[in-house]
């Protein structure tokens, strides 16, 4: 008997795993994943793990996919923002890295462990 319900939730473990890589919906691959989830939990009842089944349905059946839907949701509520905010970022990010670069002191320079100070700076500086 438990032969049986072996290959029954193997199957449905396999035929959720194939569905879930080959569609096309964002959602449905989650729907998907979560089948596989609980089949694999179902496979630890057989092994007589139900702590460890418990553990694989409470934490990724949950928790996980909870989280992917959170992001996929998120993800198609703000595409067209993302880009924008994208954009914007790294423009800030080259814009502090050019006026990090003009505010370097200009001549010779050391590098210590106090960072790059002017030559006449740095050479008053004890190291310990």
């Amino acid at each position: 008997m438990e032969i049986i319900a072996f290959y029954i939730i193997a199957s449905i473990i396999t035929v959720s795993a194939v569905l879930m890589v080959t569609s096309r919906e964002l959602v449905h691959s989650i729907v998907y994943m979560v089948i596989s989830f609980i089949g694999v939990g179902g496979l630890f009842i057989l092994l007589q793990a139900e702590f460890v089944a418990a553990v694989q349905i409470l934490v990724y059946a949950g928790g996980i996919v909870v989280l992917f839907l959170f992001v996929v949701m998120l993800e198609l509520r703000s595409r067209t923002m993302s880009t924008a905010a994208g954009v914007c970022f790294a423009s800030m990010l080259v814009a502090a890295q050019v006026l990090s670069g003009l505010a370097m002191p200009s001549g010779p320079t050391k590098v210590s462990i106090w960072g790059v100070l002017p030559l006449s700076a740095a050479s008053g500086l004890v190291m310990p």
